[in-house]
């Protein structure tokens, strides 16, 4: 192999090393609180608001009966065991995502 040949390649190789290298950072997906609850509860529940209207106020309706959401469950069912669903403000109760760490 020429100098340049190996010049070219000793380049290439250096610019694909970090497109390569792994990725160790968490990515964030928006929970679907309707898919949530539907999810956990059955096509027939319906989310609703209660409360304050924070985070924590999402409740599925199941009949006559008011069920908590359990999302950290919904996370690691929807994407991994390494997932948990956290809130991205508290006075949101639409912030909700499942964080998914590699």
């Amino acid at each position: 192999m020429s100098f340049f040949g190996a010049l070219v390649l000793a380049a290439g190789l250096i610019y694909l090393g970090p497109v390569a290298a792994p990725s160790f950072a968490s990515v964030d997906h928006p929970i679907s609180i309707k898919e949530a609850c539907e999810t956990e509860h059955g096509k027939a529940a319906t989310v609703i608001l209660v409360g304050p209207e924070d985070a924590y106020s999402w409740r599925c309706q199941v009949g006559h009966s008011l069920m908590h959401l359990h999302l950290d469950w919904f996370c690691k069912r929807k994407f991994s065991a390494t997932s948990e669903a956290k809130f991205i403000r508290f006075e949101d109760p639409d912030s909700w995502v499942c964080r998914v760490m590699p």
